[in-house]
């Protein structure tokens, strides 16, 4: 009878050590990215002229706004100064990135020079290509053009 006990004792013991040990793997289970997300959008809301701002060799600032859904925190954005080359289809050539993972607060001052104050060019709000955007990103508006 007293084997019996012992025995039945030392199984209890290894249940309750394996109990903890299950325990303890599944609270350090770190979480994957979840793929069931929606994914990041980013787009340009508008572009304003900042009066008075003008410096030699350029003309007014022009504020850029933006605004962007299910981005991820401490991800920046890109901005683009863009040439339109064909309305069919609409394409565009990079002229030069203003910015680039610029913080994502929904406002940029950029000082454009006389020249890029052209007819043919155009500012765009872009997603970030930094190894933060795990998800998928999408530009949820057209390029807007700069009067």
């Amino acid at each position: 009878m007293k084997n019996i006990t012992k025995y039945l004792i030392v199984l209890v013991l290894i249940a309750v050590i394996i109990a903890s040990v299950v325990i303890s793997i599944k609270s350090s289970v770190v979480t994957v990215f979840d793929q069931t997300e929606s994914p990041a959008k980013v787009g340009i809301i508008a572009l304003k002229n900042v009066p008075n701002t003008a410096s030699l060799g350029s003309i007014d600032a022009q504020e850029i706004s933006w605004s962007s859904e299910s981005y991820p925190r401490n991800t920046g954005v890109n901005i683009n100064l863009i040439r339109k080359i064909s309305d069919s289809p609409m394409t565009f050539e990079l002229v030069r990135t203003l910015a680039q993972n610029t913080e994502n607060d929904g406002s940029e001052i950029w000082f454009p020079t006389v020249e890029e104050k052209n007819s043919n060019l155009y500012i765009e709000v872009t997603c970030s290509n930094t190894e933060n955007l795990s998800q998928a990103c999408f530009v949820t508006s057209s390029p807007v053009k700069i009067d």
